[in-house]
């Protein structure tokens, strides 16, 4: 998933800087430099992008877990209160 992430991303670079390179009407091949350059930058924001999904299904795991023991807890508090009226 994170290689797939960074080649998206890598992908999705080159094909901004051919946009670019479009639209300022030069060759496709000039400077290649940057076409590396570009395809680094977003492959790192790819890899950015999938760890920090990772991460956020972690912590929405966590407090779905703390929801559901507080929710548990409220009701057995409910249910012994119920016994002792």
């Amino acid at each position: 998933m994170v290689l797939t992430s960074i080649l998206g991303g890598a992908g999705f670079g080159l094909l901004v800087r051919f946009w670019q390179m479009g639209i300022m009407k030069k060759d496709i091949f000039h400077n290649l430099p940057a076409h590396a350059a570009y395809m680094v930058g977003f492959g790192v924001v790819g890899y950015w992008a999938d760890v920090w999904e990772i991460r956020s299904n972690e912590l929405i795991a966590m407090r779905r877990e703390a929801i559901r023991r507080n929710r548990l807890e409220q009701s057995e508090r409910a249910a012994a209160q119920a016994l002792a009226e």
